[in-house]
């Protein structure tokens, strides 16, 4: 539902930079890949945004959950999976020196934080911190008023 919601808003926004007869054929033709990158992300093919960045997982493990040992690799494995099935881009640079680095070409290191405590669940926040977000220090939304 929220997807209907927000792919009518993309194609009210397209339509009324369409009709604007101040709008430049730049404009048009950037509001006409934007409802096209909607489109492909509607159906599934490819998120809006393919530059997803660090992964980050945050993970809350219940002190009677028994996992064997090796959580950190096997959620690693799973980014790792995850970017290769999704075809998402590799966006993940790591340092070579003081003044250059590298794309990783596997978008890993992911940022795996886990915490312990009390229960029997364990529980994850997973999030792609991308569109140039990886070069902040906090992502952050606000509610809108």
């Amino acid at each position: 539902m929220r997807r209907l919601c927000c792919a009518r808003r993309i194609k009210q926004q397209v339509a009324n930079i369409l009709s604007d007869p101040e709008a430049s054929e730049n404009d048009k033709y950037v509001a006409l890949q934007f409802l096209r990158n909607s489109e492909i992300s509607a159906k599934g093919i490819l998120p809006t945004c393919q530059d997803t960045g660090t992964a980050i997982i945050m993970g809350k493990k219940g002190q009677r959950v028994w996992t064997g040992g090796g959580d950190e690799a096997a959620l690693s494995q799973g980014v790792y999976n995850t970017y290769i099935e999704d075809n998402l881009r590799y966006s993940q640079n790591a340092p070579l020196d003081m003044y250059k680095e590298v794309n990783t070409g596997t978008n890993l290191p992911a940022q795996i934080d886990l915490y312990s405590v009390d229960g029997d669940e364990y529980k994850f926040l997973c999030v792609a911190k991308g569109g140039g977000s990886a070069n902040k220090l906090i992502s952050t939304r606000k509610p809108r008023l």
